[in-house]
């Protein structure tokens, strides 16, 4: 049962690929979107897009930071529940269950 909160809403990209837009525990923009990569099936269910949009330089230093993502809790377990349902309906939509 899926308690958590969803990261965003799943929407679609110029291309038709699912696409989630949300931001991470420092409010920087990330997404999660299904790839054109087509080894198995069909694109869309052969790799996914993961990460920031943006690569920040350091507010003193100048120096680029990590385009790493730092997820809390909640936002890892809702992460994990969009990748589980694209894994088993292709899709990373699922049903929200409270």
């Amino acid at each position: 049962m899926n308690t958590q909160e969803k990261l965003g809403a799943v929407e679609q990209t110029a291309r038709g690929f699912e696409i989630i837009e949300f931001k991470d525990h420092y409010g920087e923009k990330c997404s999660l979107q299904a790839s054109s990569l087509a080894i198995y099936e069909k694109p869309g269910t052969s790799a996914v897009w993961l990460g920031c949009e943006v690569i920040k330089n350091h507010h003193v230093t100048g120096e680029p930071l990590s385009p790493r993502m730092h997820l809390n809790r909640e936002q890892v377990a809702a992460l994990i529940a969009h990748l589980q349902s694209w894994l088993d309906d292709d899709t990373f939509d699922y049903e929200q269950m409270t």
